[in-house]
């Protein structure tokens, strides 16, 4: 909260305090933060029936861009979240004078870079501590990545789960973050003594590559349906790019659970190949699901902090509240309100 009431605040100001207040308080849903709101309206005699904000609203309160903002709801986010009343009209007057500094202020040309030289180096405080949030997440991928595939190896499952946390670093980063995690994990099996994992790498890379654009470019995440899609194309790249692996340095076979399905496909009369296709196929579909819907999750519970680009926190905001994008503004599924 801020210690004054300035006037040189924007909306976007205004919603990156609302955030490092959520954090603070312990990063509560936002629907949580309704139903507070909600108890708070019916102590002051509000009927129930109007007493519940609806969760994009609330969301919207924290999504940056926005064109107007609205200083007595920003009030009762802030109550839910742990301020006093005295605090809150701090916030709603803060909203005011941004409310008025937009309408009233010309718009200003944009002042020439400045020229970093030695005599007067400039410092990046923000810059660095966005670096060692990204370092840290990052090993914080391979580690996911391990204990995927440890998890497979314990309990015999017939998936990978070998590159959730690749996913993380490519949707919650970029894409060649993603392929830095791959390779990282990649790397540190083969040094480890776990040379067969080295030809899969590229599959690793693949998928990173397909998750990271699949996000970025094509919208992937802005919808529930859109990223269910975005995962089974994610299983298929990845097919694409292992079979051949597969046939050629391991002739067909590793010893992955999946291999029973080739071997009853081939049984059956099936050739090595296509069996081979579509056995990986098959577990790879599965395996991109739930590894992507996993990795989405702990996109979701991060800190905005640790997020170098806020594109896929608000993405997994939107999805929470059942919001999609349309010419640029938000709007409501049409599901949430039947």
């Amino acid at each position: 909260m801020p210690a004054d009431d300035r006037t040189n605040d924007d909306f976007d100001d205004i919603a990156r305090s609302l955030r490092e207040l959520r954090a603070r308080a312990g990063g509560p849903s936002y629907a949580e933060i309704g139903s507070r709101i909600a108890l708070a309206r019916i102590e002051r005699g509000v009927p129930v029936s109007a007493s519940v904000p609806a969760r994009t609203t609330v969301y919207d309160a924290f999504r940056l861009g926005r064109s107007r903002i609205n200083a007595a709801l920003v009030g009762e986010i802030v109550r839910a979240l742990g301020a006093d009343d005295a605090e809150a009209e701090g916030w709603e007057t803060r909203c005011g004078l941004a409310q008025k500094a937009r309408h009233a202020a010309p718009a200003q040309p944009t002042p020439p870079p400045v020229r970093q030289t030695a005599a007067q180096p400039v410092t990046q405080p923000a810059a660095q501590h966005s670096a060692l949030w990204t370092a840290i997440l990052l090993v914080g991928c391979v580690v996911l990545n391990f204990s995927g595939s440890a998890a497979v190896a314990t309990l015999g499952l017939p998936l990978f789960l070998d590159m959730i946390g690749t996913a993380v670093a490519a949707m919650a980063f970029g894409p060649w973050w993603g392929v830095l995690v791959a390779a990282g994990s990649t790397a540190v099996e083969t040094v480890s003594g776990t040379t067969d994992s080295l030809p899969f790498g590229l599959v690793n890379i693949a998928g990173a590559l397909a998750w990271g654009y699949g996000v970025r470019a094509f919208g992937g995440a802005r919808s529930l349906p859109r990223f269910f899609a975005l995962s089974l194309i994610v299983g298929v790249v990845c097919t694409i790019v292992s079979v051949p692996v597969l046939m050629t340095v391991f002739g067909g076979e590793t010893g992955h659970a999946s291999d029973q399905i080739a071997e009853g496909l081939v049984a059956s009369g099936e050739e090595l190949a296509p069996a081979v296709f579509t056995a990986n196929l098959l577990t790879s579909l599965a395996d991109k699901l739930i590894s992507g819907f996993i990795a989405l999750a702990v996109i979701g519970l991060l800190p905005a902090r640790m997020l170098k680009h806020d594109l896929v926190g608000s993405m997994v905001g939107r999805m929470a509240t059942g919001e999609s994008r349309r010419d640029g503004e938000t709007r409501t599924d049409a599901a949430l309100h039947a």
